[in-house]
C-alpha cells in the first residue's frame, strides 16, 4: 500500500474543513463582542454593515456609552482583522482610494481621520479647531455628516443643530448653505420630531422624522434638494416600525432605497398575518415616485411576529422573526427570491452574499453580547 505522507493528510484535512455542505453552516467561526443593544428586539437594532475589497466588509457597532467599535472583518477566514473603539459622529468609505474615513471628535471640535483598509492611520485633520460640536441643550441631538470631494464640489460637512441644516467647507469658518429642518405641527400631525439624517452629498439630503397625533404614530422621511429648495414627504405607516435604530434607507444612484420592519406580539395584532406584508420600496430620489415594491408572507404560530430588513449593495436580506428563516431579493429586479434559508434562533445580520460560490455570510448572535459569523451554501 502506498504510504502518504504527514503533509499531504494535513492538506487533505484542511481542504475537507473548508468545505461547506448545501445548506448547513461552516463550523469555523469567530466571537466578536457587540453591544448589549446589538441584537436586542429580534435583532432590529443592527450594527451599520459596508463593504470594502474582496472579502471585506467593515462593521459599526453603536456602544452604551456613546462610542463605537469600528472593525473590518473577513469573511471567508472568519477573522477580525482590525478594530478601533471610539466617539464616532459619521463614517464613509471611498473605495476608489480605499479609505475609511471617520469623523470625531478632539477639544469640543470636529476631527476627521483617515484610515486605509489595512486599519493604518493614514492622516487626521482638525480643520483649525474652525469646527466646534454644537451645544448639547436639554440633551438635544445633533447630527455631523461628511461627504467627499466630486467633481467641482470640495469636501464638506454637515451639521445639524436644533433643526438647523448648515453645510461647511474650507476654510470652514462660516456655513455656504442653511436650511431649516424643523417640520410645524399639522391637522394630522400634533408633534413632529427630527430623528435622523442622512446627507450622501450635495444637494440631496434626506431627513428622518417621528410624527405622532391623537392615537397615531407616523413616521416620515423628507428628501430635499439643496440646490433647488424642492422637497417632499414619504410617510410610512408606524406598524412598519421606521423609527429610531430601526431606518433601513439608502440612495443608490438616483434611486432612494426603503426597507420595512415590524415586530409584534401575538396577542395584540395590528396588522393581519395572513396579508403580504411590504417589505422594501423603491422611490426617483429626484420626484418621490415609486417604482418598485415589494412584499412577503411571515409565519404567524408562535408568540412573535414580523420580519426585518437589511439592505446591502443592490441585495434586500429579509428575516422572519418568527424562526429566523431568511430570504434574499435583488433590489432592482422582481419579487424572485434569489436565495432562503433557516438558521435556527439567532438573530442574523447579512454580511457578504458570494454569487460565484452561491454562499452568504451571516452574523449571528450568541447571546451575552458575542456573536459569531457563519457561511451557508444556497
Amino acid at each position: 500500500m502506498k504510504k502518504i505522507s504527514l503533509f499531504t493528510l494535513v492538506l487533505l484535512f484542511m481542504l475537507n474543513a473548508l468545505a461547506i455542505p448545501a445548506g448547513a453552516a461552516s463550523t469555523a467561526f469567530t466571537s466578536i463582542a457587540l453591544p448589549d443593544t446589538a441584537f436586542t428586539s429580534g435583532g432590529i437594532y443592527a450594527p451599520s454593515v459596508t463593504p470594502l475589497k474582496d472579502n471585506q466588509v467593515l462593521l459599526l457597532n453603536r456602544n452604551a456609552d456613546e462610542s463605537s467599535t469600528v472593525q473590518v472583518l473577513d469573511t471567508s477566514l472568519h477573522t477580525v482583522l482590525w478594530s478601533r473603539t471610539l466617539k464616532v459622529y459619521d463614517l464613509a468609505v471611498v473605495n476608489v482610494s480605499q479609505k475609511i474615513v471617520l469623523i470625531t471628535e478632539e477639544k469640543k471640535a470636529i476631527k476627521k481621520i483617515v484610515f486605509g483598509y489595512n486599519g493604518m492611520e493614514l492622516s487626521s485633520d482638525n480643520y483649525h479647531y474652525a469646527l466646534k460640536l454644537p451645544t448639547n441643550n436639554d440633551n438635544e441631538s445633533f447630527y455631523i455628516r461628511w461627504s467627499a470631494p466630486s467633481g467641482n464640489v470640495p469636501e464638506r460637512i454637515a451639521i445639524v443643530s436644533s433643526e438647523q441644516f448648515q453645510l461647511f467647507q474650507s476654510p470652514w469658518k462660516t456655513s455656504a448653505v442653511k436650511y431649516n429642518l424643523k417640520m410645524s405641527p399639522s391637522d394630522a400631525y400634533e408633534n413632529i420630531q427630527l430623528a435622523d439624517i442622512k446627507y450622501p452629498g450635495y444637494p440631496y439630503v434626506v431627513a428622518e422624522y417621528n410624527a405622532s397625533g391623537i392615537g397615531t404614530t407616523t413616521y416620515l422621511l423628507r428628501v430635499i434638494n439643496l440646490y433647488t429648495k424642492q422637497e417632499y414627504s414619504i410617510p410610512f405607516d408606524s406598524k412598519q416600525r421606521l423609527g429610531g435604530h430601526n431606518i433601513q434607507y439608502q440612495i443608490s444612484g438616483k434611486d432612494l432605497l426603503v426597507g420595512t420592519s415590524h415586530e409584534e406580539r401575538m396577542g395584540a395584532s395590528i396588522i393581519s398575518p395572513e396579508a403580504p406584508q411590504p417589505t422594501f420600496y423603491r422611490y426617483q430620489l429626484a420626484t418621490g415616485k415609486l417604482i418598485q415594491s415589494l412584499t412577503a408572507k411571515f409565519v404567524s404560530d408562535q408568540d412573535v411576529y414580523g420580519w426585518t430588513t437589511e439592505l446591502l449593495g443592490n441585495t434586500l436580506f429579509v428575516q422572519d422573526l418568527n424562526n429566523n428563516s431568511w430570504s434574499l431579493y435583488d433590489t432592482k429586479g422582481t419579487q424572485t427570491v434569489l436565495a432562503s434559508g433557516e438558521q435556527g434562533a439567532s438573530p442574523l445580520i447579512l454580511l457578504k452574499v458570494n454569487d460565484t460560490l452561491r454562499s452568504v455570510t451571516l452574523l449571528a448572535s450568541k447571546g451575552n453580547g458575542q456573536s459569531e459569523m457563519i457561511t451557508v451554501k444556497y
